[in-house]
């Protein structure tokens, strides 16, 4: 489906862009509920594996699956992924393929649920800046507009998988895009508002840790 040429111009309406940055930011918590709720799943699922002799080796074994599936299945390089995020916005116009969403995800779900010693930031910044570089290619919107929703995916993503929405318009806005104005912010917003209201309407309130209770 072909949208308009003035969706592709440069100009485009803000509006537009807060609609489609709403859009990017129910894809990026769909990826970030999946991401969280799958590796406490499968952390738990091998439960009693770890309770066997052979247990110590299944980190070892959760990175080997990993590396295979991002290497060979999905043919990307590795890595933490938020340097391939700026990679891709630097030098690449905010171009991302779509399968890159799925790559970091099965990487880290393999990753971190068989116990190795990784978080989930960079796996979701990866994956969900994937998500909005789709979504504007689905759009075919102009390069400005791509990194833009690209920074949106990247804001979603962490604002619903650490149920910080003001964190990810931090972290979209000084690590991927490095600027501040009026024009950027409020799409940031609205994605990572909308991927952290919809993640909490899954996940619940609660938070991605916990803090203990201090008595003085």
């Amino acid at each position: 489906m072909k949208l308009s040429s003035s969706i592709r111009n440069a100009d485009s309406g803000p509006w537009l862009m807060v609609l489609l940055a709403a859009a990017v930011g129910l894809v990026s918590s769909v990826v970030a509920v999946a991401l969280r709720s799958g590796v406490h799943h499968l952390f738990n699922t091998l439960e009693a594996f770890r309770a066997e002799s052979f247990g110590f080796l299944l980190p070892a074994v959760g990175a080997l699956l990993a590396v295979w599936t991002v290497r060979i299945i999905f043919r990307e390089p590795g890595g933490h992924g938020v340097p391939a995020v700026l990679d891709s916005v630097s030098r690449r116009g905010g171009h991302m393929r779509s399968r890159s969403i799925f790559s970091r995800f099965f990487g880290s779900l393999l990753t971190v649920a068989s116990g190795g010693s990784a978080g989930l930031e960079g796996p979701i910044v990866f994956s969900s800046a994937a998500a909005g570089s789709s979504v504007a290619g689905w759009a075919q919107l102009a390069e400005r507009q791509r990194v833009l929703l690209l920074a949106c995916g990247v804001a979603g993503g962490i604002g619903a998988v650490f149920n910080a929405p003001l964190t990810g318009v931090l972290f979209a806005m000084e690590v991927v895009l490095a600027e501040w104005t009026l024009s950027t912010v409020i799409p940031l917003a609205v994605a990572s508002v909308v991927a952290t209201e919809a993640g909490r309407a899954v996940l619940g309130a609660e938070g991605a840790f916990h803090a203990a209770d201090f008595s003085w």
